[in-house]
């Protein structure tokens, strides 16, 4: 669903948050997730919706997560 929202507009700002959340998701529950990947969609993910939402919470809820599992790479979920 977001990946398709995201083909209808790829400014939407609630598709690139939850699109986010979602590979952060998959990272926690699937130990065999290709972490290293779906941490990096989460970052650029988040970093566009930052870019064009700066004052939407839920962008910077997002982010901090993206970018607090990626340091340690999603391994203290």
């Amino acid at each position: 669903m977001y990946d398709e929202a995201l083909r209808v507009d790829p400014n939407l700002v609630a598709a690139l948050v939850s699109r986010s959340r979602a590979s952060v998701e998959i990272v926690r529950l699937d130990p065999r997730a290709d972490r290293d990947g779906l941490l990096r969609d989460a970052d650029q993910l988040t970093s566009r919706a930052v870019a064009l939402d700066g004052d939407d919470p839920r962008v910077w809820a997002a982010r901090g997560w993206a970018l607090a599992l990626a340091a340690d790479g999603g391994k203290n979920l």
